[in-house]
């Protein structure tokens, strides 16, 4: 997510090949882009715990929501805004999850 605080996730979660109901679950250091990865030394490393792991697919759940602003390419290779006029800001809905949603072994 890109706003207020100029700074953007870097969670990746892949599916495929783990096997069925095993996806593989990551945070990184910087963006998947050529000047980060040619140039320099970056980290992904692997969320191994349940909990972590929902708190993830519940972040990354309502970032995906169709009122949410966001960024899509289009097969024509321009960026489009999409989320619609009063689209809700990444960032903003995020800092509103309730913690209580969160895994106990988050709240500390």
């Amino acid at each position: 997510m890109l706003g207020r605080y100029l700074e953007h996730s870097r969670i990746y979660v892949f599916a495929n090949g783990n096997g069925p109901g095993q996806p593989l679950y990551l945070i990184g250091s910087a963006d998947m882009m050529a000047r980060n990865l040619d140039h320099r030394v970056e980290a992904l490393v692997p969320i191994e715990h349940p909990a972590h792991q929902a708190r993830i697919d519940s972040l990354l759940s309502a970032m995906w929501r169709s009122d949410v602003a966001a960024w899509e390419l289009g097969a024509d290779t321009i960026w489009r805004r999409v989320g619609g006029e009063n689209a809700i800001d990444a960032q903003q809905l995020v800092q509103i999850i309730p913690r209580s949603d969160a895994p106990r072994s988050l709240n500390r």
